[in-house]
């Protein structure tokens, strides 16, 4: 079976309106989802469940504020105080009485808009799903193309969808009797909207639409673009079509519409393999292409990716991690790369927003737009555990570079590194032992702690050591010699907090096991996510067995399962790793599109975290599948399970 035939067993193939499962077509930068149409003819339809949306990582909106200027800065948001070490600290974390116009406005704004909704209308009229019958839609997930056949009314019709790898191009091709007696494509367009739809559709007199011959100019507020319609310069299957045109202030977006006849090839026969075994390869397929599609862009994507908005479209840089390291151990480390210049453009709103506070380096906030600003939160403003993702980011895609090609790489992210190490360390606290802490204020991973009562929560400070230890291997390849903060801090951070023979969220809450046994299980990240070389394995193994035991599982989250597999592989017990990777609980659960969903949850109908985690702790899998076959009978292939791959770098080992 050639590689083609391996993924394409896996396509996603739907026979109904299927609201919870539409399928995607994009390049990592823009992306356009999909009704069983083939288009976005049921939208209003499936806005109780996906949104159907055209977005972009370019496409931001702003809606100005009734202020002079138009626009809230952070001075405009009363902030909080906070006691750190004896001086005081502010972050804008509370919604405070008569400030709310300011804290929201910075929350919403800049946020993605949808940028287009391309539909079928017969006859002028809209259609709904009672109009279609015989519904076979199938995605090509090796080219990307989606396939949609239908009867329209008692009519055949088909659509082929396809995005421009390279631009920002859609493609479409209609064949059916229809287009002579009625069958159009209707091209229509929303204000911007925080929302989770990026559109308002009530807005009209906020924006303008003007069309020359085949160009469609767009005006709103902050963001202006235009849609070209054309016909595609070459087959569909290469999507590609007349090149993007950069209008004055604005980006380009073509529609390339067509209407020719195109075979459909025979599907390829999928191989007979166990259930659990066929099930995962079908997540890990699915999910490699969700990701490209969705999170490999040029800034860090949204938990919803560019399919709709969740959190009105910006990013949370804490979750960049779970949506792309598994990239450079899949041999994919140019889709992560594409990313890197956003952080170095970013730089100076990083280093002011260590600044904000006395601290020197650059701190990454966790809830951005395209700008970079911290946005206001009652959590975002205080997480800390993004900030060394991006030494892990760039030191795996290090790892996965040709040797040759490692001194350039590690020259022009140096900046990078030095100066979130620079914050790093000195965000450390050193007590009168010599030893350093995270102190309060700071929100764990667990978001369940009070901030002023949080001290070495397990994973940052486990993360703090990790990430200095990057920094300082990158400074001695270089030649050079690395901050004796640095080295001070790595060598005498705080270790992980134990408590009667369990480790704990942070050092003041004995109660992680009788009270809190809800949101991550982060403690588990310290010897699961990392290799955590000074980690009691005794003590661990019985953390993992409690978590287990007690922890409320509906609470979890999608990549919380890759943890709890990957801290069972290093503890070497493969079929527990195995048994939670795959556990059938609330969100663990993969629809036929292979988006994981979280639940019933309306913001979340996917939700990218999940399915990049999955292949991360497939990466790990790979690398531990023979020791643990050995030495497990749930992960033997006398059991069912078989696994081959090539070419995946294994995680950080022990």
């Amino acid at each position: 079976m050639n590689h083609r035939q391996w993924v394409s067993r896996h396509n996603p193939s739907l026979t109904d309106v299927s609201p919870e499962s539409p399928l995607t077509v994009g390049n990592g930068s823009f992306a356009f989802t999909v009704d069983i149409s083939g288009m976005q003819t049921l939208y209003r339809d499936d806005l109780r469940e996906t949104p159907l949306c055209t977005l972009a990582d370019w496409g931001w909106h702003t809606i100005p504020a009734s202020v002079p200027g138009g626009r809230y800065t952070l001075n405009d948001v009363k902030m909080e105080r906070f006691d750190f070490c004896g001086r005081e600290v502010t972050y804008a974390r509370t919604r405070f009485p008569g400030n709310e116009q300011a804290y929201d406005w910075l929350r919403q704004n800049p946020h993605k808009a949808n940028l287009a909704r391309a539909g079928l209308r017969l006859n002028g009229e809209a259609l709904t799903a009672a109009d279609f019958s015989g519904i076979r839609q199938t995605l090509d997930l090796y080219s990307g193309v989606i396939k949609s056949k239908y009867c329209l009314r008692g009519v055949p019709c088909e659509v082929v969808t396809a995005c421009d790898p390279e631009r920002d191009t859609l493609a479409f091709r209609v064949t059916s009797d229809l287009l002579l007696n009625g069958l159009t494509v209707e091209i229509s367009f929303p204000y911007g909207s925080p929302d989770i739809t990026g559109s308002d559709w009530d807005a009209a007199e906020k924006h303008t639409t003007m069309l020359e011959g085949n160009l469609i100019r767009r005006e709103m507020d902050s963001l202006r673009y235009a849609v070209r319609v054309d016909a595609p310069e070459a087959v569909i299957a290469q999507t590609s079509a007349h090149r993007i045109q950069v209008t004055a202030g604005g980006r380009t977006l073509n529609l390339a519409l067509t209407f020719t006849q195109h075979e459909t090839p025979a599907p390829t026969d999928a191989d007979a393999v166990t259930a659990r075994s066929a099930e995962l390869e079908r997540r890990v397929v699915q999910s490699l292409y969700l990701l490209a599609v969705n999170s490999a862009g040029r800034m860090p994507p949204a938990e919803t990716g560019l399919t709709c908005n969740s959190w009105y479209g910006k990013a949370h840089l804490e979750m960049h991690f779970w949506h792309m390291a598994w990239a450079p151990l899949w041999g994919h480390a140019d889709l992560l790369e594409r990313s890197l210049p956003w952080y170095h453009a970013h730089l100076p709103e990083a280093r002011a927003n260590a600044a904000r506070n006395g601290f020197c380096g650059a701190r990454w906030p966790k809830m951005v737009a395209d700008d970079a600003l911290d946005s206001p939160s009652p959590i975002a403003v205080l997480l800390v555990w993004q900030q060394p993702h991006i030494l892990t980011l760039l030191d795996l895609i290090r790892r996965a570079k040709q040797e040759e090609a490692k001194p350039a790489f590690l020259q022009a992210h140096w900046p990078l590194i030095r100066e979130t190490a620079d914050f790093m360390a000195d965000y450390a606290v050193k007590d009168e032992r010599g030893m350093y802490h995270i102190e309060p204020p700071v929100i764990p991973v667990q978001e369940r702690y009070d901030p002023r009562e949080t001290r070495d929560p397990a994973f940052e400070a486990a993360y703090w050591k990790f990430g200095l230890g990057i920094a300082i291997r990158w400074a001695e390849e270089m030649g050079l010699t690395p901050p004796g903060q640095w080295r001070d801090v790595h060598e005498r951070m705080a270790p992980p907090p134990l408590h009667e023979g369990l480790y704990i969220a942070h050092a003041n809450a004995p109660d992680t096991f009788t009270d809190k046994l809800e949101d991550h299980p982060s403690m588990l990240q310290c010897f699961g996510l990392l290799p955590g070389k000074d980690i009691d394995r005794a003590a661990m193994a019985r953390t993992l067995k409690t978590v287990m035991e007690k922890w409320d599982y509906a609470s979890l989250w999608g990549w919380d399962f890759a943890v709890l597999c990957m801290t069972a592989l290093r503890l070497g017990d493969g079929e527990t790793a195995l048994n939670q990777l795959l556990c059938d609980t609330l969100k663990n659960t993969y629809v036929s599109s292979g988006n994981n969903r979280q639940g019933n949850r309306s913001d979340l109908p996917l939700y990218l975290p999940g399915n990049g985690s999955l292949l991360l702790a497939c990466a790990m899998l790979a690398a531990g599948w023979e020791e643990c076959s050995q030495t497990t009978p749930g992960f033997s292939p006398a059991s069912g399970w078989r696994a081959k791959w090539e070419g995946i770098l294994p995680w950080y080992e022990e």
